[in-house]
């Protein structure tokens, strides 16, 4: 009387069950698993390893910073698959504000585990021949370390900026990324930021070409992994850069931090699970 439900949709026949699948009679509802106990036993054990994968990469990212001339804060929610996704930021002295965000290729805890060791390398300055406030030279460093023949084929893509307060010029380098966005009190579109550079690891050493220009006060620099828009919304269509560029464009929301604004606009629209790790930075140039 109350109809038998598989995966959402109402049967009339028999109906074959296939691993995984949800299940509801009336009011009471079943995964039906397919597994012996080893098979359970398993699948657990991978799950929890997971788990500490991701609380693991998230004790690696920044605290917010909430006054002075720069601000920044960020949203990370992962995929079921974990992806390679790690970011950070820092001043390295009274003038000089840097920042990263990397996305290695691939899913897993080997992709996890390679973004959070590449991750704490730039934290720490440990780059041989890199000045982290010139981000060209970081990319050729990273290049030079992190070859893909060395760390089992994986390459990254990588956004790096830094910001001089007293002049206030940006400088970023864009290395196999998709744009930045950068909305200016008074724009109504967001002005991409972005240039075409190899990723790294791909190829021998080679020179990156670095961007820079002047920031107003009351800037806001969107840093994304391309978790953010890739992915198909509700309409069935397959997301691009521009759907993410007119979510910044709404502009931030009371009491609701904008990263987290962000993420809510992207799961709004698309409801589907993640393909990958989602990450957003945003950094407010006062």
């Amino acid at each position: 009387s109350n109809g038998t439900f598989v995966n959402g949709s109402r049967i009339a026949e028999p109906t074959r069950l296939q691993n995984g699948a949800q299940v509801r009679l009336g009011t009471t509802s079943m995964t039906y698993e397919r597994r012996d106990p080893r098979e359970v036993e398993a699948e657990d054990h991978l799950d929890r390893d997971i788990h500490r994968a991701v609380e693991y990469a998230r004790a690696m990212l920044p605290n917010p910073i909430e006054s002075g001339p720069v601000r920044a804060e960020w949203y990370f929610a992962p995929c079921a698959r974990l992806g390679g996704d790690i970011f950070g930021y820092q001043f390295r002295d009274e003038s000089c504000f840097t920042g990263f965000l990397l996305d290695v290729s691939g899913h897993g805890i080997g992709s996890a585990l390679h973004a959070v060791a590449v991750g704490s390398a730039l934290r720490r300055g440990a780059l041989p021949g890199a000045d982290l406030c010139d981000p060209a030279s970081v990319a050729a460093a990273m290049n030079t370390v992190f070859r893909m023949e060395d760390h089992n084929g994986l390459m990254l893509t990588l956004w790096c900026w830094s910001y001089d307060a007293p002049t206030r010029v940006l400088r970023f380098c864009c290395a196999g990324h998709h744009q930045a966005l950068l909305t200016v009190p008074g724009q109504t579109a967001p002005i991409p930021l972005g240039a075409r550079n190899p990723a790294i690891g791909m190829l021998p050493a080679r020179q990156w070409r670095a961007e820079h220009g002047v920031v107003p006060p009351g800037s806001r620099l969107y840093v994304f992994s391309d978790g953010a828009f890739d992915l198909v919304g509700a309409d069935g269509r397959q997301w691009t850069q521009d759907d993410i560029g007119r979510i910044v464009a709404q502009g931030p929301a009371e009491g609701l931090p904008e990263p987290e604004r962000i993420y809510r606009a992207v799961r709004a629209a698309a409801p589907g699970p993640l393909q990958d790790d989602f990450s957003a930075v945003v950094t407010v140039f006062e």
